[in-house]
């Protein structure tokens, strides 16, 4: 920006010094004509400029143009209540419910962006791909959260009031 206003300076000095010149050997009219025909030309290079820097701005996506997806992911991408541990060194309990954690977050996370929609598949899709999980893996781990109450006790944490209890039939 510094050198754009740098460039305009030297510009507007190599202008005056021409004018100068001219004027010295011309009459008032003409060098009036020129300084005239110098302004409309330099007003016409601004405005081209700014048209031109307003195009680029609304071409490039900003900040405040990032779609609902760009958003939740960026949202999901960072879960809100575990703490930054390596998951090499983490107990199965830790693991087990930092896994809860992420999958409720990305969940409600995904229902808040898309009203009356289930955010199930998101939360199971984002979670298998950021872990590596096969469906059978991830099925898995989803049933033992699940008996072992990982998924309410996450609920709990997160404040999200759901019961994730399954009920069976135990005729024994």
């Amino acid at each position: 920006m510094i050198g754009l206003f740098l460039a305009i300076l030297l510009i507007i000095l190599l202008i005056l010094f021409v004018l100068k010149i001219i004027f010295e050997h011309t009459d008032f009219q003409t060098w009036l004509n020129i300084l005239i025909i110098t302004i409309i030309l330099f007003t016409v290079i601004l405005s081209i400029y700014i048209l031109l820097r307003k195009a680029n701005v609304i071409e490039s996506p900003s900040k405040a143009q990032v779609t609902k997806e760009e958003t939740l992911e960026k949202k999901s991408s960072k879960p809100k209540a575990h703490p930054q541990k390596d998951i090499s060194e983490m107990s199965d309990e830790e693991l087990s419910s930092l896994l809860s954690e992420e999958y409720l977050t990305y969940k409600t996370d995904y229902e808040k962006q898309h009203e009356g929609e289930d955010g199930t598949d998101y939360a199971r899709q984002q979670i298998m791909e950021k872990y590596g999980l096969t469906e059978e893996e991830w099925d898995e781990l989803y049933k033992r959260f699940v008996q072992e109450g990982y998924l309410d006790k996450a609920a709990q944490k997160l404040n999200l009031g759901i019961d994730y209890l399954i009920k069976t039939d135990n005729k024994d």
